[in-house]
C-alpha cells in the first residue's frame, strides 16, 4: 500500500512539473498563410497598399474630427451606400441621413483614439476606434468611453466611408 502511495506522489508531482513549462510563456508565432487561413473574411487574392492604408487612415481621422468639431451634417455627408452587387455608390437616403445625424449627435466626442485597421478584403474594411477614453481606469463609476467601427469600401480603386449595414452579411 505505501508503495502505491508513493508511486501515486511520484506521478503527481511529475504531472505538475510538466504541465507548468517551468514556467516560461511560449509565444505563439502565426505566419501570414496561416492567419489568412485561419480567417476567411480575408481576402486572399487582394494586395494592399501603404496607400490604401493612409487613405483610409486620413478619411477615419476626417470623419472623427468632423465629429468631435460638431459638424454632424458634414461628417454623415462623407457616409455613402455601397451596392455590392452592381459596384455602385450613392448617398444615403433622406431618413438614413437624418437618423445618423441624431445617433451621432447623442454622443459629443472630447477625445479618440484609431485602435486599428483591419483589411478583410475590398468590400469588408474596418477602422476601429475609442472615444472619450482618457485612458484611466476609472472604477468609481460607468465609463464614457465608446468604442466605435467605421467601415470602409473600395469601388473602382475609391475609398468610400459607408455604414456597416444590417444586410451585410459577416
Amino acid at each position: 500500500m505505501k508503495i502505491f502511495y508513493f508511486l501515486f506522489i511520484i506521478s503527481l508531482l511529475g504531472t505538475a512539473l510538466t504541465s507548468c513549462g517551468g514556467g516560461e510563456k511560449k509565444e505563439q508565432i502565426v505566419d501570414r498563410e496561416t492567419l489568412l487561413i485561419l480567417n476567411e473574411r480575408i481576402d486572399q487574392r487582394v494586395v494592399y497598399t501603404s496607400a490604401d492604408t493612409t487613405t483610409v487612415m486620413d478619411m477615419a481621422n476626417q470623419y472623427i474630427n468632423l465629429l468631435k468639431d460638431g459638424k454632424y451634417d458634414d461628417a454623415v455627408a462623407m457616409l455613402v451606400e455601397v451596392d455590392e452587387k452592381n459596384k455602385t455608390v450613392s448617398p444615403l437616403s433622406t431618413e438614413r441621413t437624418a437618423q445618423l445625424k441624431r445617433s451621432v449627435s447623442l454622443f459629443p466626442i472630447d477625445t479618440f483614439r484609431i485602435n486599428n485597421v483591419k483589411f478583410y478584403s475590398e468590400l469588408d474594411t474596418e477602422v476601429n476606434y475609442t472615444i472619450n477614453d482618457d485612458g484611466a481606469d476609472n472604477q468609481s463609476g460607468p465609463s464614457n468611453a465608446m468604442r466605435c467601427v467605421l467601415s470602409f469600401r473600395k469601388i473602382d480603386d475609391k475609398w468610400y466611408p459607408t455604414i456597416i449595414d444590417q444586410q451585410h452579411d459577416r
